[in-house]
């Protein structure tokens, strides 16, 4: 040791260094995970669990049909409460896991102007009625798009015989 010197001295000061550098952005980050939470909450994702659940169970429930005609129906109820209770247990852990989503699209003032907009009269409107809005407006698309597909095909026939195919 020279005189004074100390390689842990040194390497405290080292890490003190950095923890009191990184420290306000971990604190920053951890703050921008909360409100990003908050938000999906307030926006209903903990709700998709349960349709997540309904879809998984239908799927489960044909393909045990499929597999036994016979299947009592006490066993397809059983499947209904496990995929709800699985879900349900999941979406928790499964919204944490998207946050870098969010995390990556807008910065922390821009989560809490959506979460400020979200706790306004039309903000809740917006909560509201955006599932309604979403799922007609896909239908409508897909109605819309179904008209078109003969047009479609007809342009892909084409395209696929000049390109020398047949």
């Amino acid at each position: 040791m020279v005189m004074g010197f100390s390689i842990r001295k040194v390497m405290f000061a080292i890490i003190a260094s950095v923890v009191l550098i990184f420290q306000p952005a971990w604190a920053d980050d951890n703050a921008k995970r909360n409100d990003i939470l908050q938000l999906m909450k307030m926006t209903g994702a903990l709700k998709i669990a349960d349709k997540m659940a309904v879809a998984t169970y239908q799927q489960i429930a044909n393909a045990m049909k499929k597999a036994n005609k016979n299947i009592p129906k006490d066993a397809l109820e059983i499947a209904e409460k496990e995929a709800k209770t699985f879900f349900r247990r999941n979406m928790e852990g499964a919204l944490t896991a998207t946050i870098p989503v969010y995390e990556q699209y807008f910065s922390h003032g821009e989560i809490k102007d959506i979460i400020a907009f979200y706790k306004t009269k039309t903000g809740q409107k917006t909560i509201l009625v955006m599932p309604q809005m979403l799922q007609q407006s896909m239908l409508i698309s897909q109605q819309y798009f179904t008209k078109l597909m003969p047009d479609f095909q007809q342009g892909l026939v084409k395209k696929l015989q000049a390109a020398g195919y047949k």
